[in-house]
């Protein structure tokens, strides 16, 4: 029987690299993601204990929404490594793509405040260099930039 979104989800989000990706993150930060497709699915990733878990169901009150198809889903999951700029990297550059079926959409609810209370700022943060350059590539080289793009996807 093949495994279910859920699982293989739940699988990506304890390896050590989405823990150590995480870390920042408290335990009132939710994320909902939803895979679309031939059936689609949301599921909650959230901090217990100072652990990801992955909730079955849509977030109550999410922070972020992550909409991705199941071959964007597949490329995340298949993604080998272990180092989290590397890994943040990859999942930005998903988020700007230009391809449809590859495109990660990303939909930002909370305000400056919240995101930084919860921790989402240490995220970046620990991505370190590799995701720092990256985002400056972008035109996100620092603070101000990230503050002024929230403000517009609002």
């Amino acid at each position: 029987m093949a495994e279910t979104i859920y699982q293989r989800l739940s699988a990506y989000f304890s390896r050590p690299v989405a823990e150590k990706g995480a870390k920042s993150l408290s335990s009132k930060a939710q994320i909902e993601i939803r895979v679309t497709g031939a059936e689609p699915t949301a599921v909650t990733l959230a901090r217990q204990d100072k652990r990801n878990v992955i909730i079955e169901g849509p977030a109550r009150d999410p922070d972020l929404i992550f909409t991705l198809s199941e071959r964007a889903l597949a490329q995340v999951l298949a993604d080998p490594t272990e180092d989290l700029g590397e890994l943040g990297v990859n999942l930005l550059k998903l988020v700007m793509s230009h391809d449809p079926e590859l495109k990660m959409s990303m939909q930002v609810k909370a305000g400056f405040l919240g995101l930084f209370s919860k921790g989402y700022f240490g995220v970046l943060a620990a991505g370190g260099g590799p995701l720092a350059s990256y985002l400056a590539s972008k035109g996100f080289n620092g603070i101000d930039a990230i503050k002024a793009a929230l403000k517009k996807r609002k």
